[in-house]
């Protein structure tokens, strides 16, 4: 059994024999108490008090529920439980003791409707405090499993015990199982978890409302409504119909016997549950019951609704109720955080289900007696509810996938793209901050307003301060406005001693056509002058700007001065209107030789202004240059697809400089175009050099994140899975060439460190190329959740990357992706990996080999000398004068 359903070491064994011997009881005394209940109420008031006994049970759940769970707030589940089942071998009894009559009928199958809605809702709640997610899909077949098989047990003994005592006193025998079920919990060590957070106690409203946070438990709440409609439609067509069609003497034995039936294919089906629920994960696994239902209703309506068509709807029901449909109904509420679903699952399972039976047994009791309650109009009421409950299983997805995505990251922060506004107290404090002597203060205050687009409240008067930096920036941010009420104070700064003011005062007011060029021509400062040629050049509308002769004057400077001078006439270039007339000043400018920063961030400024084509490969080479790269990109990026061509063709040129294609990527994903991202995409796909491929996913995941770019998603799945393929590949090495026994070196753990740093990136592209591949389904939370010291949300973070992974055509993906974020430990997960991969490396020789063979040359080297220092080892083992030497 724990092959079949995947224990793992780890995991308390003991705990599980626990749960599971505990529902076997619960389940087989409460089965034992369900014939005693229907024999007597069908061979006593009839089927027609069905629907009068669905209220008072609804009516007697509901107050019952609620102290449940308040008790399970604040005596906690276990001891909830243990007083629930001292109830449940208290009631029994007294029964017992009441004079057999109508209404003793009618109370025993009360009792034991409330005691079912209460009890075995209250053992999952308790297990659920102790699963996560994952382990609950693997392990929760197993419990229910036991609980099929008390299930079996229970009529088994119910009909055994019929052959020498009365109906009756099988009230007595439940009363015997529930006191070995308490005895069961009060042996068992189990801890369960509880929510680090939230109230002691639950009002109505706070429980309400976490329907609206949480909107998945609307899809849980209205299945179970319909479910439980459907269930008990279904339970009244069947014993109205045992009840119509047999002698009243064999009705008892009839039903013990039925329900071994039934519990004996419940177990059949419980025994694939865990692998057809990991197969196709919890929300398609909900569907089958539905359907099978609404095909086995209308079956029985083709046949009129007689015994047969009846007894194979109930045998449907019999067979999924208590293993499918009772795994996949708890493993709903996994997803939903502990204190929400502390909150709505005594709700939704007991007090909503009771207002489903309310509803159909008031509907049952008001059309007693009439044709509507005949088989057919009860087959067809099934059939209808069965139809309504399978569409909402199919519209639970998108909710679901919120519900994870909402689990992974719960309690994040995220940052804010754009700065928070400013208050009104906040702006007084800065303009304040503008008077200040402290230059840092001022410099902060400055750039906080312009990047809040509140510039216009920095005073002109700022230009009066005496710090470089402050004027330069100011002036800057005026020369960007509409403002006009700087232009003396920039005037008057032409004349500072400081020649980086005089430019930027300059700049800004050419920018606005307030500089008188001429003016500048004389200036002591290289650069100021160059400025001012330029200026004076576009102003000579009859003579070519490069052949104007203070232009070519400055050109031919070799020394500092004309390099100062070329850095003003950039200036002047990118402050100037477009015009073709500076096209071949430009060009002349960029093929100059300087290693300035400056000079670079300049050029892409001026090519940006005047749109030159021509520069794109200059600008390109210059991408290999960090100062100045992020200006190079935007006066790419400004270019237009002429610049987008040539830097692809730059990426796809293998043979060109390796430092210069690393940063073709982030390049291409500034231009924000679908041909930029299918360039990454064939890159990933097709590049030889690692790194490259690094970058080239980064950028593209960038390119779709930032700006909802669409590439193939199948393309990009495929990556995913080669990336996962190579994750599991350095993992098996590491684990082959990781041998504790092998002697230890400084290679070897060397070694052992680069394979688990590659199988973790190896990991992460995986992820990313996933997140590219479904840009909205949160993948990227999920690596994070995956990583995570918390085993719930590595658990929720797995069941989102199995959710997501729903389509045919990722499968494969699918079960790498499964073993990479299973729980599993790195043996267990190198085991499961070979059975989905290629025949892997098995011993440490193997794996040396492998790496040594390589394309990875620092592996390779290692992994040599690894090999060259075990065979000097092994020599030496067998060579004394060796070992001696």
């Amino acid at each position: 059994m724990s092959r079949l359903f995947d224990v793992r070491a780890g995991e308390a064994r003991g705990q599980l024999a626990a749960f599971a011997g505990l529902l076997l009881l619960i389940i087989g005394a409460h089965t034992i108490l369900e014939t005693a209940r229907d024999t007597l109420l069908l061979s006593g008031p009839g089927p027609r008090a069905l629907g009068l006994v669905y209220i008072a049970i609804a009516a007697g759940t509901l107050p019952a529920a609620a102290v449940v769970a308040r008790a399970g707030t604040r005596f906690g589940q276990r001891r909830t439980l243990a007083g629930t089942l001292a109830v449940a071998i208290a009631a029994p009894a007294l029964l017992f003791l009441v004079p057999a009559s109508h209404v003793a009928a009618m109370a025993t199958y009360v009792m034991s409707g409330i005691l079912g809605s209460i009890v075995v809702p209250q053992f999952w709640t308790l297990v659920g405090t102790m699963l996560t997610v994952g382990q609950g899909r693997r392990l929760f077949g197993l419990i229910a499993g036991a609980g099929v098989v008390g299930g079996v047990l229970g009529p088994l003994l119910a009909s055994a015990a019929l052959l020498v005592l009365p109906v009756k006193a099988l009230l007595l025998v439940s009363s015997g199982v529930f006191v070995a079920a308490a005895a069961t919990l009060s042996l068992s060590r189990t801890s369960e978890r509880t929510p680090a957070t939230g109230p002691r106690t639950l009002p109505l409203t706070g429980t309400l409302e976490t329907f609206h946070e949480t909107p998945f438990l609307k899809r849980i709440a209205l299945v179970v409504f319909l479910s439980t409609s459907t269930f008990l439609a279904l339970d009244y067509l069947f014993k109205s119909t045992i009840a119509r069609t047999l002698p009243h003497a064999d009705i008892g034995r009839f039903i013990a016997h039925y329900y071994v039936a039934l519990n004996l294919l419940s177990l059949v089906v419980q025994l694939s549950s865990s692998t057809v629920i990991r197969r196709l994960g919890v929300l398609p696994a909900m569907v089958p019951t539905p359907l099978l239902l609404l095909g086995g209703a209308l079956l029985a309506l083709v046949g009129g609704a007689a015994l047969p068509g009846v007894l194979l709807v109930k045998g449907i029901d019999g067979g999924m109720r208590y293993s499918i449909h009772r795994v996949t109904g708890e493993l709903m509420y996994l997803p939903v955080p502990p204190l929400v679903r502390q909150r709505a699952k005594p709700l939704i399972d007991g007090g909503l289900a009771r207002v489903a039976q309310t509803i159909t047994g008031a509907g049952l009791l008001v059309l007693g007696g009439t044709w509507l309650v005949h088989p057919v109009p009860l087959a067809t009421v099934v059939a209808v509810l069965a139809a309504a409950w399978l569409v909402t299983v199919l519209t639970m997805r998108r909710p679901y996938l919120g519900l994870l995505r909402s689990a992974i990251t719960s309690g994040s922060i995220d940052a804010a793209e754009t700065p928070e506004p400013l208050d009104l107290e906040t702006t007084r404090l800065l303009v304040q901050c503008l008077a200040s002597g402290d230059p840092r203060e001022v410099d902060g205050a400055m750039v906080a307003l312009s990047r809040r687009g509140r510039s216009g409240l920095i005073p002109a008067l700022v230009l009066l301060h005496h710090d470089e930096s402050i004027l330069k920036l100011a002036l800057e941010l005026f020369g960007e406005s509409s403002r006009s009420d700087w232009f003396a104070q920039a005037r008057r700064l032409l004349d500072d001693p400081r020649e980086s003011v005089r430019v930027a005062a300059a700049r800004a007011l050419a920018r606005h056509e307030q500089l008188d060029a001429a003016s500048l021509a004389h200036d002591v400062g290289s650069r100021a002058r160059g400025y001012a040629a330029v200026r004076l050049a576009l102003r000579d509308t009859g003579t070519e700007v490069a052949a104007h002769p203070c232009i070519t004057s400055l050109l031919t400077q070799e020394d500092d001065v004309g390099q100062r001078a070329r850095l003003g006439m950039l200036a002047a270039i990118a402050d100037a209107p477009r015009t073709q007339r500076l096209w071949r000043l430009l060009a002349t400018l960029s093929n100059m030789p300087s290693a300035s920063s400056e000079h670079t961030e300049l050029l892409a400024r001026a090519a940006t202004r005047q749109q030159n084509p021509a520069l794109i490969p200059r600008l390109i080479s210059q991408l290999s240059v960090r100062q100045g790269r992020e200006a190079v990109r935007t006066a790419l990026v400004s270019l237009g697809d002429p610049a987008l061509v040539s830097v692809l063709a730059t990426l796809r040129d293998h043979q060109a400089e390796r430092r210069l294609r690393l940063h073709i990527p982030k390049t291409l994903a500034r231009f924000a175009s679908p041909r930029a991202a299918a360039g990454l995409l064939t890159e990933i796909e097709t590049d030889p050099d690692d790194f490259v491929r690094n970058k080239a996913i980064g950028a593209l995941r960038t390119l779709v994140s930032a700006h909802r770019i669409r590439v193939d998603r199948k393309r990009a799945e495929r990556l995913a899975a080669a990336e996962l393929e190579e994750h599991f590949t350095h993992l098996t090495l590491r684990h082959v060439v990781g041998d504790p026994a092998a002697p230890a070196s400084l290679a070897s753990s060397l070694l052992a460190e680069l394979l688990d740093q590659q199988a973790s990136h190896d990991l992460e592209h995986a992820f990313t190329l996933l997140q590219i591949a479904n840009p909205r389904q949160g993948v990227h939370d999920a690596y994070i959740a995956c990583r995570s010291d918390d085993p719930y949300v590595r658990a929720t973070a797995a069941e989102l990357i199995d959710e997501i992974l729903r389509r045919r055509d990722q499968q494969r993906i699918r079960d790498l992706f499964r073993v990479a974020t299973d729980e599993l430990s790195r043996d267990d997960r190198v085991q499961e990996a070979r059975a989905l991969l290629t025949p892997q490396p098995r011993t440490r020789d193997e794996g040396l080999a492998v790496l040594v063979a390589g394309n990875d040359e620092i592996l390779a080297a290692l992994a040599l000398r690894v090999e060259t220092g075990r065979r000097a080892l092994d020599v030496a083992s067998t060579n004394p004068v060796a070992e001696k030497g």
